[in-house]
């Protein structure tokens, strides 16, 4: 464990540039902090009582070592608890294995990441990661989910997970993942999904650890899991499928749907691999060297039988995409089972800045702090697709919604729906309108059913990714509440926001003596 005034003396990490915005959401400190915040106007339901739990970087830069991308950063932990109308923000850096290591090196540790590092690997280091990679491989500093064992379970796309009391902010230790078991030399666990899924009505997620094997003749394979809880409250595995995936095509999953009867996985054209044989080592531990966006190729959507593991295979033009919207089955007017699935995906997947960067360098300091790079160079041109599968005939549709938001030249990413209408068929969905010339960051509620859009957006104002909490017993599909940090820009302030989830009018907000940087995920768990 790390002593706390280790903590404390630790200096935060300012990234200055041209944007009012930079100096703020980009400045990083390992500090701890537990602050209740003061009610600026407005007043939360008393119905809700819970945490929102979010990760991001914490850490950028330590011993003159630094890395670029913030899903680099050494993970912090951030925590609004909310009950009886107070607010009170906790946050702490997660005592990880790696960030152990890196206090007792004198400098960030070697761990597998998507973006630079200044200096980089050394060979030795490389060859610790691709041998023990157990080791350097719990950062998990992207995303949060709730398997019902009382504990937050912290990810990235690494096999190795974490497990923290959202109620609390205590360590809970690493969380036994199937992919710890097959870390070795003949198997390795190389990638899991940031972002497990589940139908609410079956009682359990699922998620998945992409394997390769020293026996070249056995190909990677996407292997799927059942994430439950026994009596004890104890996390229970159980192996459901497998996809056999390409080594000269292995395309990255980040997230993936489930619906009643089917685990719905989408391979977008964003295909791992490496320069060269001489550099395999490294670009096996920098995920944007390799990563390609594979136009040549289609996308193959996979719908995998819950029951029997019996996969259905489609081939559909190539796209990009990241964070899924929701997937369902439904019955057409034949009387046919399709499968329906929404994804924000990039407007025209052959725009040329789709190849030339890689899926995360929106998130890189370097371009966000040079003024309109990331409006200039990167395919942000945001597109709402519904891909259809028809399972009786076996054809696949995609059909565009409208881009009703305002200015039309918004990354509308980071999709959140009502929890208890994942797997199901639902009408809304709320998303993160950001401008990268103006680096305005405000809400949309796209209305899927009607075609309608509700935004939300102030001067100055910078929201992250939407929380929905449903109100207890509602019965409408968008009663409840939108959560997010905000940040101020014109005042500096970090700023939490409650929204009415119909309507996206501000129901209150809350400031305190606390700094709150750029997180990326979050999950609200109730008390």
């Amino acid at each position: 464990m790390i002593p706390f005034f280790i903590l404390l003396l630790s200096p935060a990490l300012v990234f200055a540039g041209s944007w009012p915005y930079i100096t703020g959401m980009l400045t990083f400190s390992p500090e701890a902090e537990t602050v209740t915040l003061s009610l600026k106007n407005g007043s939360i339901p008393n119905w809700m009582s819970g945490s929102l739990m979010r990760v991001g970087p914490g850490m950028m830069e330590y011993g003159g070592r630094k890395v670029d991308n913030m899903c680099d950063g050494l993970t912090k932990v951030h925590a609004w608890d909310v009950k009886n109308g107070t607010v009170v923000y906790r946050s702490s850096m997660l005592p990880s294995n790696l960030l152990n290591l890196t206090y007792e090196q004198g400098r960030l540790a070697p761990y597998p990441m998507i973006g630079s590092l200044d200096p980089d690997f050394t060979t030795a280091e490389l060859m610790k990661l691709m041998m023990r990679s157990e080791d350097y491989a719990d950062n998990t500093n992207i995303a949060v989910w709730d398997l019902g064992t009382g504990t937050a379970t912290l990810t990235t796309e690494s096999p190795v997970m974490n497990s923290v009391d959202p109620r609390t902010g205590q360590y809970h230790g690493v969380f036994p993942s199937p992919g710890l078991k097959k870390i070795g030399y003949l198997e390795k666990a190389l990638f899991s999904a940031s972002h497990f899924s589940r139908h609410p009505t079956h009682g359990y997620s699922i998620n998945y650890i992409f394997t390769m094997s020293a026996a070249m003749w056995n190909p990677p394979q996407f292997q799927f899991y059942k994430y439950t809880t026994d009596t004890q409250g104890q996390v229970v595995t159980e192996h459901i499928a497998n996809l056999d995936g390409d080594l000269t095509d292995m395309r990255l999953l980040h997230a993936f749907g489930v619906t009643e009867n089917f685990i719905v996985v989408p391979r977008w054209n964003v295909a791992l691999g490496f320069r060269s044989i001489t550099s395999f080592m490294t670009d096996m531990n920098h995920l944007c060297n390799g990563a390609s966006f594979r136009g040549d190729k289609p996308l193959y959507i996979d719908l995998i039988s819950l029951t029997t593991g019996h996969v259905t295979h489609f081939d559909l033009e190539p796209q990009k995409a990241v964070h899924i919207m929701n997937t369902f089955e439904r019955v057409n007017e034949a009387g046919q089972l399709e499968v329906v699935m929404d994804y924000p995906t990039a407007a025209d997947p052959h725009d040329p800045s789709i190849s030339a960067h890689c899926m995360f360098d929106v998130l890189s300091v370097e371009i966000l702090e040079n003024g309109t790079q990331g409006y200039d160079e990167l395919a942000w041109n945001t597109t709402l697709r519904r891909f259809v599968m028809n399972l009786e005939t076996g054809v696949a549709t995609v059909t565009d919604m409208p881009r009703l938001w305002e200015p039309l030249d918004l990354l509308v990413e980071f999709p959140y729906i009502n929890p208890d209408y994942m797997g199901k068929p639902y009408c809304f969905c709320y998303l993160q309108g950001w401008h990268l010339g103006t680096m305005q960051m405000g809400l949309i509620k796209y209305d899927v059913c009607t075609e309608e859009v509700v935004q939300w957006s102030e001067a100055g104002k910078h929201a992250s990714e939407p929380i929905f909490v449903p109100a207890p017993g509602s019965l409408e599909e968008d009663e409840g509440m939108i959560v997010a940090p905000v940040y101020d820009s014109i005042t500096g302030e970090s700023l939490f926001y409650v929204w009415d989830a119909a309507t996206l009018e501000v129901e209150a907000v809350y400031s305190g003596d606390v700094h709150v940087p750029f997180n990326i995920h979050g999950m609200w768990f109730n008390h």
